[in-house]
């Protein structure tokens, strides 16, 4: 018998400055409100968002290894804390992307004007 695999791309906002931790790799987990029924397993497709300028471009799509959802270890109910890991990254200026998904700490440049560690 063939088990069929679930498998979920959810598309959310993210603010510049957790943007950025996620894409050096410094921020590895998301605490969100659990208002989409988020599952192991599942990608998340991380778009920048400036309240000032709307969506910038650029994109990360990360795993969801794991989750734990409140009221479990002190976490509110109706949130959920998710496991991240980077999976791919999208640069909103020369539109190249990096597969990230074995990646320990990627330094990746493209054309000096940016990099995968936002320098």
């Amino acid at each position: 018998m063939i088990k069929a695999v679930k498998y979920t791309i959810r598309e959310l906002k993210t603010w510049p400055g957790p943007f950025r931790d996620i894409k050096s790799g410094r921020k590895t987990f998301e605490y969100r409100r659990d208002d989409r029924h988020y599952e192991e397993g599942d990608d998340l497709l991380l778009r920048e968002w400036s309240p000032d300028s709307g969506y910038t471009g650029d994109e990360i799509l990360v795993s969801v290894p794991h989750l734990i959802r409140g009221p479990d270890f002190g976490i509110a109910p109706g949130f959920v804390c998710m496991s991240i890991k980077l999976r791919i990254w999208q640069c909103a200026i020369c539109g190249g992307s990096v597969d990230l998904s074995n990646a320990v700490k990627p330094t990746v440049s493209f054309g000096g004007k940016r990099d995968i560690a936002g320098k």
